[in-house]
């Protein structure tokens, strides 16, 4: 392993997660197993990064055009790794991969599809706080703080049957969708004001 590149150990972390659990319990046979191994990965990769950034605290950025535009500034999408953000994306895999795990047992009645719902709807929602964490600009923060919010959304109305669950889930939606505005209108007096976001 120690002369492995970071992504390779990142899988193989991950593939050995994933048999651990298959193995522990046989019920699972590899549907929840693959997103807990997904967590589990970025953990390790986050790890990894720091790990890097205690050796040198130079930034990462890494950055690609994504929507070229000719009379208005260019869109950019790309991550930057910084002292704020590693330990962010640490911190951020930890805990969804102990909620993950531990929602093996505190959801074990949910039958199959139940569970694959929730395991869909956590892991967009830890996918959106990585990319919240690593954005590049403020556009793309934007992007990933409504990501956020539509996960935080389907997670709390996760049991839509119970009436208390899909008020909660709506009162959370138009509390964030209130905020939204407000981060919408900063954007674009940045984007009027300097031109790029």
């Amino acid at each position: 392993l120690a002369s492995s590149t970071p992504s390779r150990m990142a899988m193989r972390c991950s593939n050995l997660v994933k048999c651990s659990l298959t193995y522990s319990d046989p019920s699972l046979s590899g549907r929840w197993a693959k997103t807990i191994a997904g967590i589990a990965a970025s953990l390790v990769a986050s790890a990894l990064l720091l790990v890097r950034y205690l050796t040198d605290a130079s930034p990462l950025v890494r950055e690609f055009l994504w929507v070229p535009l000719s009379d208005f500034p260019s869109v950019r999408f790309g991550i930057l790794l910084d002292g704020l953000s590693v330990p962010m994306l640490g911190l951020v895999s930890l805990i969804a991969l102990v909620v993950q795990v531990y929602s093996l047992g505190y959801m074990s009645e949910e039958r199959p599809a139940s569970l694959g719902r929730y395991y869909a709807y956590h892991s967009l929602f830890s996918m959106a706080m990585l990319g919240l964490v690593a954005s590049h600009n403020t556009l793309q923060t934007y992007f990933f703080w409504e990501l956020v919010g539509l996960g935080s959304y389907l997670l709390i109305g996760f049991w839509y049957a119970k009436p208390e669950a899909s008020r909660a889930a709506m009162k959370a939606f138009w509390t964030t969708r209130l905020g939204d505005v407000g981060f919408a209108l900063g954007l674009i007096f940045l984007w009027s004001a300097g031109g790029s976001f």
